[in-house]
């Protein structure tokens, strides 16, 4: 049986019909020694008994935030409780939090709850629900305000339909709360780890003042694998591209540094910068790099270096002279003061079969300064970017394969402690 210091878990559940999961897992919490108080939402409670939770914790099921002689609870249990657990967590609920209702008693805990100590949000819903933009947007405010929000399983749901939206299953959660329940966990930061430096976002190559070439990357991936390494407890640099989207610092968590670039050549100088003044264990290359700069702007009248000072007319017609930009990968090693910095580099191919994402990737290690190598293909993306399956490559040889950013982020951390 696992092993680890007794805690007192706030153990709340919302409406669905994977509450047996939740079940599942208090039952075994209890069974390893800690104390576990349930809050259940009303709906919660048409899924599963207040009879079984009670059974399982030998604790009367918290549920209405005005019972007689508790008007306090959710101020004495966030006070009481070194973990707060919200599992499952339904679409309503998670938007009702990000928007920070506390109308009921599981909203009032939430606001009530101090940010020195984890909170931890395990979803399930059906797919459309998980994929819409709002429950998207609700899970990347709940980690910006530092609660530690986790993915769901891919399969077949309770309406029938099959994708994302399933709660993880028992064990997997088990195994994430036991990860806040470890010794000193719970009351002590952890010591910080080396530092991370990672790139995310697309790189601007100006054509005037007001006109750029970019891409389509939003930095969605880097700032997830940044707030997995922030909770892992490193000291982590964000270096990301102008409006990409930026990870926020957890109090219970490693440093947050952030810096930003806007060009090929911006992105390079600051590689240059940040890696001579500090020693850096690893570089997570995840920003999508322009292969091309502008080099000449004709009217056919004129011809215009680009320049920030310019503004070219719209009325004319303009040709674009592009070239190559140098390739930023292979160099990062020896930007650093460090002689064993690991460099871990992304490859995005365009409906690529296995064997030419293999061939592409085998090309990135061959032109050498890259350890590890991760893999995706755009066909493979969800349309709005959120999640995605991707594959891992250490010295060319195919390790692991990751079905979704939670995967991958937590994939890239173990892989990086494995090498200290």
């Amino acid at each position: 049986m696992w092993k680890s210091k007794p805690a007192k878990i706030l153990f709340q559940l919302s409406g669905s019909i994977s509450c047996f999961k939740a079940a599942q897992v208090i039952s075994q919490l209890v069974q390893e020694g800690h104390q576990v108080q349930v809050v259940a939402s009303k709906s919660a409670l048409n899924f599963v008994g207040s009879a079984t939770l009670e059974g399982l914790t030998g604790r009367a099921v918290a549920h209405e935030i005005f019972a007689e002689g508790e008007m306090m609870s959710h101020i004495q249990w966030t006070r009481w409780a070194d973990l707060a657990v919200l599992c499952p967590a339904s679409a309503d609920r998670i938007n009702n939090l990000a928007q920070g209702t506390g109308s009921d008693l599981i909203g009032s805990l939430s606001l009530a709850w101090p940010r020195s100590k984890p909170y931890l949000i395990f979803p399930a819903m059906n797919s459309q629900m998980w994929e819409h933009p709002t429950t998207q947007m609700s899970l990347d405010r709940l980690t910006q305000f530092g609660y530690h929000v986790y993915g769901t399983g891919q399969g077949t749901l309770a309406c029938g339909e099959v994708g994302w939206g399933r709660l993880l299953e028992a064990e997997q959660i088990l195994q994430e709360i036991r990860i806040f329940l470890t010794e000193n966990r719970l009351t002590e930061k952890p010591k910080p780890s080396p530092k991370v430096l990672i790139t995310a976002g697309g790189t601007r190559e100006p054509l005037d003042g007001v006109r750029f070439l970019t891409n389509f990357s939003t930095g969605r991936t880097g700032s997830h694998i940044a707030q997995g390494f922030l909770a892992a407890g490193y000291s982590v640099t964000y270096l990301h591209g102008q409006g990409a989207l930026t990870p926020h610092a957890n109090p219970l968590a490693g440093s947050l540094e952030l810096a930003e670039f806007s060009s090929h050549q911006s992105l390079l100088e600051q590689l240059k910068n940040i890696l001579s003044k500090s020693d850096y264990r690893c570089v997570i290359q995840a920003a999508a790099v322009s292969d091309f700069t502008i080099e000449k702007i004709s009217t056919g009248a004129e011809d215009y270096a680009p320049s920030p000072h310019l503004k070219l007319r719209s009325s004319e017609p303009l040709t674009l002279q592009l070239r190559s930009t140098p390739k930023i990968l292979p160099q990062i090693k020896s930007f650093s003061t460090q002689s064993n910095l690991l460099v871990i580099g992304f490859k995005l191919t365009q409906r690529a079969s296995e064997e030419e994402r293999h061939q592409k990737v085998l090309e990135l290690f061959k032109a050498g300064g890259v350890d590890a190598v991760v893999s995706n293909d755009l066909s493979k993306i969800s349309p709005e970017g959120h999640q995605h399956s991707s594959a891992f490559y250490v010295r060319g040889d195919r390790v692991q394969e990751w079905r979704n950013k939670e995967e991958m982020s937590q994939g890239l951390v173990q892989f990086v402690e494995g090498q200290r």
